[in-house]
């Protein structure tokens, strides 16, 4: 069973960029969909539902900052956090896209570390910004973004820790699919932090518990593998 991974939509029309992506983000544990067009980019962000999108300012068809504008106004996609990529560092440029709603930018030439290091912590970061998902309700749990609070069966339960309470937004988010220790490690953890499997298996522990029956009911284990909201 193949650990369930985030994906990377790469707008770029520079093919050894595209060839980059393909090479290192595998190993970080990404999968990656990619095209050199901006328009085509937006039909994928719709298709594929990537958990971020890394987008060139320099296309052939589109600009990137009408992409990015385009993409902030539509409400399928608005959510999805968007890197964008220059080889310009121009300091008008990157309040230009931060504006239009990009989350990050990064310009070329890059360390693929630093690639690498901005895509996760846009991730982290962006774990409870989607705003078509301030309530998330799965069963008797419903979870409430905003005031980090949970309630089971209307009733609003122990206050969770910020890493027990992302661990079950996770979970919920991503149900019915299991979800691998590494990915749910990088996911509510990060690689920055010394976090092993027992650290999952015992946040998993103490979140069942808070969550009474209904936790030990809905959080199931598969056996050497991971977990997944049932």
């Amino acid at each position: 069973m193949d650990a369930l991974k985030s994906k990377v939509l790469a707008i770029d029309d520079d093919e050894s960029i595209l060839t980059l992506f393909d090479t290192i983000l595998p190993k970080e544990g990404f999968t990656v969909v990619s095209t050199p067009r901006g328009g085509t980019g937006i039909t994928m962000a719709h298709d594929e539902k990537p958990d971020i999108i890394i987008l060139d300012l320099g296309l052939p068809d589109i600009p990137g900052m009408e992409v990015c504008r385009v993409m902030r106004q539509d409400p399928l996609i608005k959510h999805i956090p968007i890197l964008m990529l220059t080889a310009q560092n121009s300091v008008q440029d990157k309040v230009k896209g931060l504006e239009l709603g990009a989350d990050d930018y990064l310009p070329k030439p890059f360390e693929p570390k630093e690639l690498v290091a901005r895509i996760r912590a846009i991730l982290r970061r962006t774990l409870h910004e989607n705003p078509s998902e301030k309530i998330l309700e799965r069963g008797n749990v419903r979870v409430l973004v905003d005031q980090v609070m949970v309630e089971v069966n209307g009733t609003a339960k122990e206050r969770l820790t910020r890493k027990e309470f992302d661990l079950l937004y996770v979970l919920m988010k991503k149900h019915p699919q299991v979800l691998s220790r590494s990915y749910l490690i990088e996911t509510v953890w990060g690689t920055d932090y010394p976090v092993t499997d027992r650290t999952v298996d015992a946040t998993i522990k103490r979140l069942r518990h808070k969550l009474g029956t209904e936790g030990a009911k809905h959080i199931g284990t598969v056996e050497g593998f991971g977990y997944k909201f049932e």
